[in-house]
């Protein structure tokens, strides 16, 4: 049944895979598969392929509530068993070689570490502060990363054991995929739309220039995101492809990014319109519009070659596209309204210092130019993509709209 449910997913037929997933879990409460001491006994080894199992449908429940919005099928203040042990009992390994299940159970550690960190709905702040999304960053630091065996490592990974587990290359991918995505979910709030511009609801200088590092790192995170996705995407073979984590990673990277640029727009009219009234303001973050477009475009480039792939790459690829329509529009706008702003910014504030004089009129002429340079972006890695008609699917159920 549980690979059932998988399928269904790869296909993109997420309604049938949650009910399919709901049996699942109703076996596993009826097998105790939750429980640490079972009411039927149990060999060591047994014990522990009940707790390999069990984990995997914890994993796959609390990802398919989030990516449905569900609530998950399984309480955790039902779960009494510990996370599984990396070997098996009496089974081969090779000393200082991750086993076969190692990855899994990072993902399980990461898993449960995120959500241990959830609140109650009414607890929940609308939109967290810098210091959550600081704190659960550094969770994930200490708690997962600084753990993670040498094979694994996100940096100067050591590749000695990839002829002795041929899979080793494409889980230690994987792993940075999730690992990297669950720190661009931590700063998911601080693409500057859920803020007020320049992020000025903010109560203290302090918090806001924090604000604009935690959108520097969303940015940043969120790029890696989809180059991992599109490094492990090659290393598939044929009917892989289809593989609906690394499609919806992508696309959720690609909507995260042109939102980031949204936002990166949105500071700078305020930015404007603020100088104009000799209000203080900050111009952090004007330097990312570009490269963030670029990899934003990347990531709809991406989706449209996977589309014959994957209904999800399908689906998204229209989304994403949908995004970049907006993102044109918007450069157009903009481009009108800079191109009727009066003389620079600091000849009507003649008595501000010489420096901020100068940082205020490098703002306008680098936004137009940032302008020009993702345009041409657009037109160089798109070709005539845009001009065709949307990319479609058969198979793409209305779940997915």
């Amino acid at each position: 049944m549980f690979f059932n449910a998988s399928f269904l997913t790869n296909g993109s037929n997420l309604r049938e895979s949650w009910i399919v997933l709901a049996d699942v879990v109703k076996e596993a409460h009826i097998l105790e598969l939750h429980l640490e001491h079972p009411r039927v006994k149990v060999s060591e080894f047994e014990m522990e392929m009940r707790k390999r199992i069990f984990g995997t449908i914890y994993m796959w429940d609390k990802l398919m509530s989030i990516l449905q919005g569900h609530w998950s099928l399984i309480p955790d203040v039902y779960c009494h068993v510990k996370l599984p042990r990396d070997a098996l009992p009496a089974t081969p390994t090779v000393p200082g070689a991750p086993t076969p299940f190692t990855n899994r159970i990072i993902q399980m550690r990461l898993t449960k570490m995120l959500n241990s960190r959830k609140t109650t709905e009414e607890q929940q702040p609308r939109v967290p502060g810098p210091a959550a999304a600081s704190a659960i960053a550094e969770s994930i630091e200490t708690e997962i990363i600084s753990t993670l065996p040498q094979a694994y490592s996100l940096s100067d990974f050591d590749k000695q054991f990839d002829t002795i587990l041929p899979s080793i290359p494409l889980k230690r991918e994987e792993l940075h995929i999730i690992i990297i995505g669950a720190f661009a979910t931590a700063h998911r709030s601080f693409t500057g739309l859920l803020h007020e511009p320049n992020f000025t609801n903010l109560p203290s200088i302090k918090e806001q220039k924090a604000a604009f590092k935690l959108q520097r790192k969303l940015i940043e995170y969120t790029t890696d995101t989809i180059r991992s996705a599109m490094r492990f995407a090659d290393m598939l073979l044929g009917g892989c492809k289809k593989y609906f984590l690394v499609n919806l990673i992508a696309l959720e990277a690609s909507v995260v990014l042109g939102l980031c640029v949204r936002g990166l727009r949105r500071n700078r009219r305020a930015y404007v319109r603020l100088s104009r009234q000799g209000l203080p303001t900050f111009t952090e973050n004007s330097d990312l519009e570009g490269s963030t477009h670029s990899a934003f475009l990347e990531g709809l480039n991406f989706l449209n070659g996977m589309a014959h792939h994957s209904p999800i790459a399908a689906k998204g690829s229209q989304i994403v596209r949908s995004l970049h329509q907006k993102l044109q529009r918007d450069a157009t706008v903009d481009e009108d309204l800079y191109s009727n702003t009066p003389t620079p910014i600091q000849q009507q504030q003649p008595q501000q210092p010489q420096r901020k004089a100068h940082q205020t009129t490098s703002w306008v002429p680098s936004a137009s130019a940032g302008m020009m340079t993702a345009a041409a972006i657009a037109s160089e890695q798109l070709g005539n993509i845009l001009a065709g008609p949307p990319v479609t699917s058969s198979s793409c159920g209305p779940e997915m709209v």
